[in-house]
């Protein structure tokens, strides 16, 4: 048995065991079934709501591909109280695989030790549906922040008169995507869309209450060097630090932003999440167990839609790969990723589309 698959989900659990006694008890509660809300800045642009669409697509793309062992699609997504009702069935919309699909994983994607990667299990299925798509993979030796350099690298080889890249990011890997705009503004000239799940965009309540502590009990434990320099982006995660970087961009007006919020109850979270989501919901109980609901979404994004899932399993196909850290240590971890995933094109697909014909 390879001890170091489980090394990372134990040490989260560790952490997660001492931090489980810093809860507090909270001023405010919010009740689930309450409406979709943005924490934003003042003057940023409005977010679109696309969620009727994108659970049309959702739903249409897993009865094409039935299993009896997964859950319904109404399960799988959130249906908020405001949610809009779609007017009319639309059919699916094609595909696009002249879209080229670069997943960017979050904090301690690069490290080796961990069970699998974010959106690995999706690179199969993509390519059988015509698109080219890859994971951009980090060494874990020099820190978050490599991934802003590796965008670069990679969209300085695309073609200069196409617009067809998607950049797909999960955790602080959709916040790197946002940087690297940010860096590389000549390059963005080749980028049609931006997707987040689950994205780290505002931060984590998680960061300012219990930074300290967090790198305490990391200084504790014998962590890989990947964990141990990923960790210096904790402090980067703070709203502070966070929403006054955000404040400073300005999101290119010719890319499509997209943004898919994670949330679900605190007993469906993978078991080294669950003290964290139990944090969390002292504030809102809509959470993954790493972020709140509203610190999910792009300002001027569409809004495609809330599924029912945590930080992990919306992204990381751990029970997949690795069913014993699934059983020992995560718990049920299941979710429909490839099928979320190729919903997710389909939309942006469509929303692009939408676009050069209203040009």
């Amino acid at each position: 048995m390879n001890i170091r698959r489980y090394f990372a989900p134990a040490i989260l659990l560790l952490a997660a065991a001492q931090l489980a006694g810093c809860v507090q008890s909270p001023m405010l509660r919010y009740e689930p079934s309450a409406p979709a809300q943005v924490m934003s800045m003042i003057g940023a642009s409005d977010v679109v709501d696309e969620r009727a669409r994108f659970r049309q697509i959702f739903c249409g793309v897993l009865e094409r591909t039935p299993d009896r062992l997964r859950r319904p699609c109404d399960a799988l997504l959130h249906r908020l109280v405001d949610e809009p009702q779609a007017l009319s069935q639309v059919p699916l919309p094609a595909h696009k695989p002249d879209l080229r699909v670069v997943f960017v994983a979050g904090l301690f994607g690069g490290c080796r030790t961990l069970v699998s990667q974010p959106f690995e299990a999706s690179l199969k299925p993509l390519a059988s549906l015509g698109y080219s798509a890859n994971l951009l993979r980090i060494t874990g030796d020099v820190g978050i922040e490599n991934n802003v350099q590796r965008l670069a690298e990679i969209l300085s080889k695309e073609p200069d008169h196409l617009r067809r890249v998607v950049l797909v990011g999960h955790s602080q890997g959709a916040f790197d995507i946002l940087e690297f705009l940010a860096a590389y503004p000549d390059l963005g000239s080749k980028v049609a869309a931006v997707v987040s799940i689950a994205g780290a965009i505002n931060g984590s309540a998680l960061a300012d209450v219990y930074t300290n502590r967090y790198k305490s009990v990391a200084s504790r434990l014998p962590l890989p060097q990947c964990i141990e320099n990923e960790l210096r982006v904790v402090d980067g995660l703070q709203y502070s630090t966070r929403l006054d970087t955000l404040r400073t961009y300005v999101l290119p007006a010719e890319i499509r932003f997209f943004s898919l919020v994670a949330f679900t109850s605190v007993q469906e979270i993978s078991a080294p999440l669950r003290p964290f989501a139990a944090a969390l919901a002292h504030i809102d109980p809509r959470n993954d167990g790493q972020l709140l609901h509203f610190d999910q979404i792009i300002p001027g994004s569409m809004l495609i839609g809330y599924v029912n899932a945590d930080h992990w399993s919306v992204a990381t196909p751990i029970e997949e790969r690795q069913p014993a850290v699934a059983t020992l240590i995560t718990g049920h971890n299941y979710f429909p990723r490839a099928e979320l995933v190729e919903a997710i094109l389909l939309h942006v697909g469509e929303s692009l589309e939408r676009d050069r014909r209203g040009k």
